[in-house]
């Protein structure tokens, strides 16, 4: 499924286990479409059921929708396009392309709607697509910080699959001179080479570590998910170096690259 759908699923069957626990009538959810009725209030009509399960239909896919609106932490944007001037930034991503098109032009432009000043539709999935993925900084007028972008509509899995990590590794291989040719030394392998850069322990952090990865973890102090090691908090960290913000991560760079550290 794509994000946007699968977004609009989870807040279908959300709303019906809180009916559940309140004691409402339920729907009957299904993968494939729209909740199908079971049980409604004795007084209710046909027309009425029917409109009220379209009206919440319609809220599902709102909130499907809704990732255009999400924000970025403020100090990621200009942290990317610093970090971007020393290594090879790659997206891979949970959402689909058209649901990344929105954050993407945030990362480009933000940190908010007002700096950004391109049409939209420059950070949107090229269409027809010359390349076997998104090479976003090939679109004319576009000011992305990364030189790939994929989603699980490009992988075909979510995070912590290991998929999307493979392809990304499998890509650099086919595609070197997009990379700077990294060059590999006797013995070493493109994993050896790129570091996994994220918030989410379990999405990322331990996909990473069982790929044999280094992994930087942005500990985003308000986060209330994604921030504890699979194995409880007694387990081994998985990550091997931490920031609070992107933007400490770039400081730290700099400093190591003026010799500082």
């Amino acid at each position: 499924m794509l994000y946007s759908d699968l977004l609009a699923k989870v807040h279908e069957v959300l709303e019906e286990r809180l009916k559940a626990l309140s004691g409402e009538p339920t729907g009957e959810t299904t993968l494939a479409g729209r909740p199908t009725l079971t049980s409604s209030p004795s007084d209710a009509s046909t027309s009425a059921v029917e409109s009220t399960t379209t009206t919440h239909w319609d809220a599902h896919k709102a909130f499907g929708a809704s990732i255009q609106n999400w924000p970025i932490f403020p100090d990621t944007c200009t942290a990317l396009r610093r970090l971007a001037k020393h290594f090879k930034l790659v997206v891979l991503s949970n959402v689909d392309r058209e649901s990344f098109r929105h954050t993407h032009a945030l990362l480009s432009e933000g940190p908010s709607w007002d700096t950004v000043t391109a049409n939209r539709d420059i950070y949107a999935y090229p269409s027809p697509n010359s390349h076997k993925y998104w090479h976003p900084q090939a679109t004319e007028g576009s000011k992305s910080p990364f030189t790939l972008i994929l989603t699980a509509q490009d992988t075909g899995c979510y995070k912590p699959a290991l998929g999307g990590f493979r392809s990304v590794f499998e890509y650099i291989t086919e595609q070197p001179e997009l990379f700077g040719n990294i060059g590999l030394a006797q013995g070493e392998e493109v994993k050896d080479k790129v570091m996994s850069v994220a918030q989410s322990l379990p999405h990322d952090h331990e996909a990473a570590s069982q790929l044999g990865m280094r992994s930087v973890w942005i500990d985003r102090q308000e986060a209330v998910t994604c921030n504890v090691t699979p194995g409880g908090p007694g387990a081994t960290p998985k990550w091997t170096w931490r920031f609070e913000t992107l933007g400490e991560m770039a400081d730290a760079v700099k400093k190591e690259l003026e010799g500082s550290v």
